[in-house]
């Protein structure tokens, strides 16, 4: 009998026809395949008091909140299915079951995010049904409850300790083997699709030798024929020709209907063969990703020690095992037999006594990390291997290529550069020239910004092109994942990061004197990737744009960076969305104001019938344009420029 666990899947829901769809399954307004409808009765809404409909239950939610905007891809909400292992069945109250796992989804997202919870035991196992929106800071936001492997780890912990443990169940594993889950429906398709050849293969060939009997089709002869001896000779000839022409034919169609049945059962046995080729080479795949595991992790896990470091090699020393680890090789000097090997996997079986395919579903479990996304990264590495040739014809232009195309310094543009990020951008002449100086600002041949990304190794691999002649240009070439434009402390030494979007917002910031001392200010060039962020271990300000782009951005690190343990704020520009329109606010606001008044000095000029330079009308009785202010007229003294 196996180990017995307690069981947490969760699925998000991105459309209202999902939601409505698996509001119907839970409710069992629809027929399930599964269920025995002599035991629906049985079935329990675990909360009578939401809407009948999740529909409903969600307007509410969104009503609550103010009915935010959606996006277009946004989730819904988020689906919980609870239960255990089947052995498990006999000795677990259900409805106990379901009130600890309802409690502890309500605590997760708030009792008043639900949008209905079931308890079904219509089907073998006993389980339950939730659907919760997913509230985060007043708008629904999947990531703090489904965004990182961090996050969907930690749920599978929480469960543990707030529901499994309490009945004795273990903590389910981390899906040692990397495939994903097939739910029932696609599994019982899938199989149905496998056996329909092979059944209308059979149906053919019953039918064809199950065929009945054709009368022969022979003309009658007359009764005078068969008096004679050659008469009769003839007919015997004429009825087994007949015969043997209908027998022909006979064997014909079954012959027919047998080949193509096995030339069709060949295609599926030829599939089969290929699909399990195909699972051995995944298999041997993971192993191999298993095998790689580093041998110090292994020890420190399994031996409650860290490795140290001696010379060339590490060592980890306990009572029963010193372990010295070179390279990919380890050896147990306690051991008797010396116990000299190679890898994680035989590392594994040394130290926990056990055979080779224990060693590895223990290892996947302790260690999902190595499996992750094995499927993926399977058929990736067979497509590179597969497609090898169509790349090497298809020449995908470097780094180097586009800066020498697109991004080429050029000199004598650069006083274009400097006077649109000055007298346009109103960044200081001192902290454009302090760029300039150090090679991260530059001018192309077309008069644009060229803003450099530099590593951590401050190596140039990408950089971003913005036009400067009142041209909206914008262009990033390179990298923008592990390169960026900053401003400020270098990067490899700053207590914090500030997370801008654009370059120009970047050096707006800096402008406005809201760094500190030893801030770096990174623009992300519009990317939403926040791992490179979160693994620099630092605090995180969030400056991007106060738009809905530079919103998500933020609600999508914030959350994980939390998980980690980091400090994070948000900071959002007081005037315009973003940093460049908060640093030339009043600028703008008196060009808007001299603008809005030129125009209404033209329309009222043109009211009183006067010229729009602001000369009254020389026309007999017309009003003197002096009197309102539009300017000097010929009985009036000039006193200034006319505007």
């Amino acid at each position: 009998m196996g180990t017995e666990v307690g069981i947490c899947r969760c699925e998000k829901i991105k459309t209202r026809a999902e939601l409505g769809a698996r509001d119907a399954h839970n409710r069992r307004a629809k027929s399930v395949a599964n269920a025995d409808a002599t035991k629906r009765k049985q079935n329990v809404n675990l909360r009578p008091d939401l809407s009948s409909r999740s529909g409903l239950a969600l307007d509410s939610v969104l009503a609550r909140l103010g009915n935010p905007k959606l996006r277009k891809n946004g989730v819904l909400g988020v689906e919980y299915v609870m239960t255990f292992s089947p052995q498990a069945t006999d000795r677990i109250d259900p409805h106990a079951w379901a009130r600890e796992a309802l409690a502890f989804v309500e605590a997760r997202h708030g009792r008043e995010n639900l949008l209905s919870a079931y308890l079904h035991l219509d089907e073998k196992t006993p389980h339950i049904h939730v659907l919760a929106a997913p509230v985060f800071a007043g708008a629904l936001v999947i990531g703090p409850f489904m965004g990182a492997r961090a996050i969907l780890r930690k749920l599978q912990d929480d469960f543990f300790a707030q529901v499994a443990s309490k009945f004795g169940l273990a903590r389910t594993s981390e899906n040692p083997t990397g495939r994903a889950h097939i739910p029932a429906r696609e599994l019982r398709a899938a199989t149905a699709a496998q056996l329909n050849p092979i059944n209308e293969a059979k149906r053919k060939i019953e039918t064809a030798a199950n065929a009945r009997p054709v009368r022969l089709q022979v003309a009658q002869p007359s009764i005078a024929s068969l008096l004679t001896a050659k008469g009769r000779t003839n007919f015997v000839e004429l009825v087994q020709h007949a015969a043997e022409s209908q027998i022909r034919e006979v064997r014909n169609r079954i012959q027919k209907s047998v080949t193509t049945s096995l030339d069709e059962l060949s295609q599926i046995v030829a599939s089969a063969v290929l699909l399990r080729e195909e699972n051995d080479s995944m298999k041997r795949y993971q192993i191999e990703l298993i095998r790689e595991i580093p041998l110090d992790r292994v020890t420190e896990l399994y031996l409650g020690v860290t490795p140290k470091r001696e010379g060339s090699s590490l060592v980890a020393e306990t009572d029963d095992h010193k372990i010295v680890i070179t390279g990919e090789k380890f050896k147990d000097f306690k051991s008797p037999q010396g116990n000299l090997g190679g890898g994680a996997i035989d590392l594994a079986m040394h130290l926990l006594g056990c055979d080779f395919k224990r060693a590895i579903a223990v290892l996947a479990a302790d260690f999902p990390d190595a499996v992750a996304g094995t499927i993926r990264q399977h058929y990736l590495r067979r497509a590179k291997e597969e497609t090898a040739v169509a790349k090497a014809a298809h020449h995908r232009p470097l780094f180097e290529e586009q800066l020498a195309k697109f991004a080429r310094p050029e000199s004598s543009k650069l006083t274009v550069v400097r006077k649109y990020l000055h007298e346009e951008r109103m960044i200081p002449l001192s902290i454009i020239d302090a760029l300039i100086d150090r090679g991260d600002l530059w001018a192309n041949k077309w008069g644009s910004c060229v803003f450099a990304h530099r590593d951590l190794s401050r190596v140039i691999r990408g950089c971003t092109i913005r036009g400067a002649t009142g041209s909206s240009f914008k262009q990033v070439l390179g990298a923008k994942k592990d390169a960026w434009f900053t401003v400020g402390t270098p990067l490899a030494t700053a207590s914090r990061l500030v997370l801008t979007e654009s370059p120009i917002d970047a050096l707006s910031f800096d402008a406005l004197g809201l760094r500190f001392a030893n801030d770096v200010i990174l623009s992300t060039a519009g990317q939403a990737e926040y791992e490179p962020f979160i693994e620099f271990g630092r605090p995180l300000l969030l400056a991007q744009d106060a738009d809905e782009s530079g919103n998500a951005q933020a609600n999508m690190i914030a959350p994980a960076a939390s998980i980690a343990g980091l400090q994070v704020e948000r900071h959002t520009p007081a005037r315009g969305k973003d940093w460049n329109e908060q640093l030339t606010y009043e600028r703008d606001q008196q060009r808007l104001a001299a603008a809005r008044m030129a125009e209404r000095k033209i329309a009222i000029a043109r009211t009183l019938g006067a010229p729009s330079h602001g000369y009254r009308n020389p026309s007999p009785g017309g009003p003197n344009p002096g009197f309102l202010g539009l300017g000097p007229t010929p009985d009036s003294p000039r006193r200034g420029p006319v505007h």
